[in-house]
């Protein structure tokens, strides 16, 4: 759990009216988590002849990635989704699938040189990250590149109590039988190089989350850069509070 059959039915029914922007409020909202957080993890593979998004919600995402791509490819399991995406973007250089959440046989062998998801892959179980993975390596081009963000609660299950039909609230829905290691063994057996993974806090103690940048590059010297960041969520809101007291907000 979550399954992907939990996932459609969540997400197909979800309250989109803030379009996903109510995940980024801890962040300082969307724009300060792109260019605090994210644009620099992946700005050394932008811009992109090609990206895929994985999973994109609404679009939130999509907003930033679209000017650094040339075209982009969308995949959800949610038609919700995907229609919202296409009448917010159009389809001058775009295409749009809705998939099984896990199938990504629509898009073309090394076809894509970016391929990007932002706090939707979390609530997927390891045989979802894995059929992802396996697949990338076949649509990225030679030298293309991933950013998935993903759970890595697996190691610290133990922490939540999983015995009732509902999560619990700390556990934030994430894939429970998903982990940093097991993403770093999907993309060795896919025959793709893992540059760095970034495991960290979601909401509490415990490194929840990972970041995993990996692609079809040949292997790197000393291997992967794997590092735990509990500094993760103090770095966020200082950049958080800076922008604030910038904007004229009084502390």
């Amino acid at each position: 759990m979550p399954t992907l059959e939990e996932n459609l039915s969540y997400w197909q029914t979800y309250n989109w009216s803030d379009g996903g922007e109510e995940w980024t409020r801890g962040f300082g909202g969307p724009d300060l988590l792109w260019s605090g957080v994210v644009y620099p993890r992946v700005r050394a593979y932008l811009p992109a002849e090609h990206v895929l998004e994985l999973a994109p919600g609404h679009g939130l995402w999509t907003e930033f990635l679209r000017p650094k791509a040339k075209r982009m490819t969308l995949v959800d399991l949610a038609p919700v989704c995907i229609e919202a995406c296409q009448k917010r973007y159009g389809d001058e250089g775009m295409t749009y699938h809705v998939n099984d959440g896990r199938d990504l046989s629509m898009v073309p062998d090394e076809s894509i040189d970016f391929c990007f998801s932002l706090h939707s892959l979390v609530h997927a179980e390891a045989d979802v990250m894995e059929a992802y993975v396996r697949q990338l390596a076949r649509v990225l081009t030679p030298g293309g590149m991933a950013f998935l963000h993903h759970s890595n609660i697996e190691p610290y299950i133990e922490h939540f109590d999983t015995s009732g039909p509902q999560p619990d609230r700390n556990e934030h829905w994430r894939g429970r039988d998903m982990s940093g290691e097991k993403m770093l063994g999907f993309v060795e057996e896919a025959g793709m190089t893992t540059l760095v993974q970034e495991r960290i806090k979601w909401g509490g103690p415990h490194l929840i989350d990972a970041y995993t940048l990996f692609g079809r590059m040949p292997s790197i010297e000393g291997g992967a850069n794997v590092f735990d960041n509990p500094e993760f969520w103090p770095r966020v809101g200082q950049t958080k509070v800076t922008a604030e007291v910038y904007a004229g907000v009084r502390r």
